[in-house]
């Protein structure tokens, strides 16, 4: 009930702060109140935070950082009176919320991976030691800051509100805030049918076609070059990338299209601001911004041409200057790769001169007269490949072992026409015939008003950066192994079918017939349903909880290897521990990319797939130095197991066993 309770206040309080900034704004978003209550909040304490976070202050401080935006928010609520002027309560929405939020918490939609990453991330803010040194996939302490890349502040948003309410950081996230998002997610689709068809009717039918074919479509949940991956929206929804992907893309696609319109100054400042808060909650986030930022500037370029100075130069210095801000975070960073200080201020001076161009076209009064428009095109374009090329530079280097594993995903586990098709999800054949259909459909029947977010945005994002040449690069420096589809996120070819299945004119029965079929074989592929072996707050087995939390109660951190089983839920319940084979590392396995042989002999042979070589097995645990062997009692390997080393019987359960090498 406390959890329910908390979900409810944060949804009312992003709500309030919404709809009072849309208010302010004078803007026509309908629908996104959520999205932007949220962003407005986490837009203040991101800034105010990313600053103590880079100078590695004492955690308490960001703490007080947390009570002033709430408490500054909530004065400003007050005097804006806002409770005067709620709508009228869209009971359709209302229902569908509840509905998908029961689902919720009906099955287990945690990914163990994903989970195995940020809940680690969030329960570290607990301590000022962790929070800036430890490394979240294999508990190591060291002396870099991991994934944060100094600015990335969303689980230490998520993890000081759970320390200032005094409750598990854990139980916190996958309920309270897994519940809050998913309701933030629905809404801003809500909110971007409504502003397509402009009718509620036609926006609750939209919902629900989008739900039923484009959330149950397939229920696998990696690995498929697929936009929208069954119950993605729900799995690890309290990470701040699926905030990104599900909610606040479609309210960028309104803003980009708004923009595309009127050209108005007020919604390329929203925008600006947007690209200097967005990283805080996923580190890629950068270089998707930067792809959309690119592709409104083309539209300008060619589709749509201004021939003021001005308004390029304010485009550029509005929309690019945040990007860069964060790039320099990471170019700055002390684990950057290339520590040359010629290299940065090479790069510093490149974003001045972008900066000071920017400046002369703004305050120029000039035009371009019609045999100068095609030169200023090629100087804009030469322009935008440097900082294409810059950007691929700036990532390799700031994580050189990330993108060697990408590369070599690409070129060794690149899936045959048959996984692709079907081991990867035969649901694609469908989704890209009716991606045809509807790209051909709004090609001709689109009005103008959204033909910038249908029509142009997709051809452009499609020839510069989704095709067979630069998908690879572009994949690999936003996302990790094959799950490359993350790329497809950022196309609003999900919407256009939906779009294009609201006008087919009177084949509803058909649609409604593959509403409830598609669902019907798919939904249970891959899911489950919480069960009496299942904790429901934690959303694991209840041994791997029992035997974790006394994990938590050791001294010091032992170093451990064990079935995956155990190993991917350990991190969702303690951070005390370090792992010889890191769950990253057991996701390569999967793909045949793992390059290590001895470990991957050891895990073999732990999981019972090779025949344990007794003295081999015994070198490799010195060789690595393991403290623990985990695995489960109907395991084979036990009897090796329990005659070479010792049973902690304190730590192990009636399932699990827990070997002490020492």
């Amino acid at each position: 009930m406390l959890y329910l309770f908390v979900a409810l206040f944060f949804l009312m309080f992003y709500y309030l702060v919404g709809s009072s900034v849309i208010r302010l704004l004078k803007v026509t978003i309908q629908g996104f109140e959520l999205i932007v209550g949220f962003l407005t909040v986490f837009a203040i304490f991101h800034v105010l935070a990313v600053f103590p976070t880079i100078l590695h202050v004492n955690v308490t401080v960001i703490y007080y950082i947390l009570f002033l935006v709430f408490i500054f928010l909530t004065i400003v609520l007050i005097k804006s009176r806002t409770y005067k002027r709620i709508p009228d309560i869209n009971w359709f929405l209302v229902l569908i919320m509840l509905s998908f939020t029961l689902t919720y918490f009906i099955f287990d939609f945690i990914i163990p991976d994903d989970a195995a990453f940020y809940l680690p991330l969030i329960r570290s803010v607990g301590t000022i030691e962790e929070l800036y040194t430890m490394n979240p996939w294999t508990g190591e302490i060291g002396d870099f800051i991991g994934y944060m890349y100094y600015f990335v502040t969303y689980e230490v948003y998520i993890g000081s509100i759970a320390s200032l309410l005094g409750i598990d950081s854990t139980v916190f996230t996958v309920n309270s805030i897994s519940a809050v998002n998913i309701i933030i997610i629905l809404s801003s689709w809500y909110g971007f049918f409504r502003y397509l068809f402009k009718s509620r009717d036609k926006a609750n039918k939209a919902l629900l076609m989008y739900l039923f074919i484009f959330v149950f479509l397939n229920t696998h949940l990696h690995g498929i070059p697929f936009t929208h991956t069954a119950f993605n929206f729900m799995t690890n929804s309290f990470t701040g990338k699926a905030l990104y992907f599900y909610a606040i893309v479609p309210f960028l696609f309104v803003l980009l299209n708004n923009y595309a319109i009127k050209q108005k100054t007020k919604t390329l400042v929203l925008i600006g601001i947007l690209n200097l808060i967005l990283p805080g909650l996923n580190a890629s986030i950068i270089y998707l911004q930067l792809m959309m930022m690119l592709a409104l500037l083309i539209y300008f370029l060619w589709f749509k041409i201004k021939t003021e100075y001005t308004f390029y130069g304010t485009y550029l210095l509005v929309s690019l200057t945040p990007i860069m801000v964060n790039y320099l975070f990471l170019i700055f960073a002390p684990k950057f790769e290339f520590n040359s200080l010629a290299f940065k201020l090479g790069v510093l001076t490149l974003f001045l001169l972008v900066i000071l161009f920017a400046g002369w076209l703004m305050y120029s009064r000039k035009k371009m007269i019609s045999h100068k428009h095609h030169v200023i095109k090629r100087v804009l374009v030469i322009a935008l490949i440097t900082v294409s090329l810059l950007t691929i530079m700036v990532l390799v280097l700031s994580r050189p072992s990330r993108t060697e594993m990408n590369i070599k995903g690409w070129l060794y586990a690149w899936p045959s026409f048959t996984e692709f098709m079907f081991l990867y999800g035969y649901d694609l054949i469908i989704f890209y015939t009716l991606g045809t259909l509807s790209f051909l459909f709004i090609r001709k029947q689109a009005n103008r008003r959204i033909q910038f977010i249908f029509n142009h945005y997709l051809i452009i994002m499609a020839v510069l950066f989704i095709n067979p040449i630069t998908i690879p690069f572009v994949a690999t420096f936003i996302t990790s192994l094959k799950t490359y589809h993350r790329v497809f996120y950022i196309l609003p070819v999900s919407f256009m079918i939906v779009y294009y299945l609201l006008h087919v004119g009177r084949k509803q029965l058909a649609i409604w017939t593959v509403l409830i079929l598609i669902p019907g074989l798919s939904i249970f592929h891959d899911s489950e349903p919480l069960n009496e072996e299942t904790h429901f707050a934690y959303k694991i087995d209840y041994e791997v909880l029992e035997v974790s939390k006394k994990f938590q109660d050791l001294d010091g951190r032992y170093r451990i290897v064990g079935d995956d089983r155990f190993i991917r839920e350990l991190p969702s319940v303690t951070t005390n521990y370090h792992q010889v084979i890191p769950i990253n590392k057991l996701r390569m396995m999967k793909y045949n990319m793992f390059q290590n042989a001895k470990l991957l002999d050891l895990y073999e042979m732990i999981h019972h797939n090779k025949v344990v070589d007794e003295p081999y097995f015994k070198s490799l645990v010195d060789d690595y130095q393991v403290e623990m062997i985990i695995v489960y009692h109907n395991n084979p390997i036990n009897e090796f197991l329990s005659s070479t080393y010792k049973l902690d019987t304190k730590l192990s359960s009636k399932s699990i066993r827990i070997y002490r090498v020492n």
